[in-house]
């Protein structure tokens, strides 16, 4: 292979990674479920306002769901 060949091979390789790469799903963590209702209960019981209580426990039951 020539030089010029070799180059254009390394571009496309390039090219088809950007293109294809970010279309990838890596493997990805699940979300820890109990610190996320652990977190919420303590906004809830942290908070006075009725709305950020009214908010907490429908968060808390799409949590569950």
């Amino acid at each position: 292979m020539t030089q010029m060949q070799i180059v254009s091979l390394v571009i496309a390789a390039c090219v088809a990674a950007y293109f294809y790469l970010p279309g990838i799903k890596w493997p990805v963590a699940k979300p820890n479920s109990m610190a996320q209702i652990a977190s919420v209960l303590a906004i809830r019981d942290s908070s006075s306002s009725p709305e950020v209580r009214k908010a907490c426990s429908s968060l808390l039951q799409a949590l569950l769901q």
